[in-house]
């Protein structure tokens, strides 16, 4: 049998190795919606009439194996700014996806002036066999950012030392032209029970058990898994003891009814 010279062999070993280490892959971010919680029930008189409100906090971390970037840009006078996905390669290069991933918006409320992602987590009431929708939020947006490490005290793999995104998003700044928001892997953005719309309007809805939804709209986001997108409570409306004050709220139980339900909310579709 005739034999290759030593080097030529070599080469020709390495070869598949070589040509599978060119091949660079997607490092894509794995959104989690996390429980809803605090949960309760108060009345508030800020716009003039009486309004019961289910007010609870809600997370969305990043469990994947890249982070969420977004690039938002608009064009002079523009209202509004088109988002596109950053996504992370292997071999550290990146690039940007041609989809549209979302819309940011200016908004000015009472404490904040900054650029909201819009409608990335919807909140919703139904029914407690998820027969029907009963109400929704009508909060207008997020400011992405890493708030909270996931696992604090160790990291999980891709997860950076320090946070990536502060979470200002282009505060006090309507002329931004251009804004990056994301969350970086290992790391949550979260929002408190009943600021900036982090509460569903229940008045007239009766005492009795109910689901609370919170699922991610994925819109034109690419993610590994889908199937985490959304979490639920089981919540149940105790009638308060003098009329007109808030219902008490009993969290009967969380998570299992969302996996029996699952195609109620549009997951994986977003």
């Amino acid at each position: 049998m005739k034999r290759l010279p030593l080097a030529l062999a070599a080469l020709t070993l390495l070869a598949p190795a070589t040509a599978a280490a060119a091949k660079p892959r997607d490092l894509l971010p794995d959104l989690a919606q996390g429980l809803p919680t605090p949960i309760e029930a108060l009345i508030d008189t800020s716009t003039g009439t009486q309004q019961t409100r289910l007010v609870f906090g809600s997370t969305i971390a990043n469990v994947g194996e890249g982070p969420l970037i977004l690039s938002a840009k608009r064009a002079p006078g523009a209202s509004t700014m088109t988002a596109h996905q950053v996504v992370r390669r292997s071999d550290g290069s990146s690039y940007v996806r041609r989809q549209v991933a979302g819309t940011l918006k200016f908004v000015v409320a009472s404490d904040h002036r900054h650029w909201h992602l819009l409608r990335i987590d919807r909140y919703e009431l139904w029914t407690s066999n998820a027969s029907r929708r009963l109400r929704r939020d009508r909060k207008q947006g997020f400011c992405l950012g890493d708030r909270y490490e996931l696992y604090p005290g160790r990291r999980i793999a891709h997860q950076p030392r320090h946070p990536g995104y502060p979470g200002a998003c282009g505060k006090e700044r309507p002329d931004l032209t251009h804004i990056v928001e994301g969350i970086s892997v290992g790391w949550g953005d979260s929002y408190k029970a009943n600021i900036e719309g982090q509460f569903i309007d229940i008045t007239g809805i009766a005492p009795g058990r109910y689901l609370l939804v919170h699922r991610i709209s994925r819109g034109g986001l690419l993610e590994v898994n889908p199937y985490n997108d959304v979490s639920c409570a089981a919540i149940e409306l105790k009638a308060p003891a003098v009329v007109g004050e808030a219902p008490t709220v009993v969290v009967a139980a969380s998570g299992k009814q969302c996996t029996k339900t699952y195609d109620r909310w549009g997951v994986p579709g977003g």
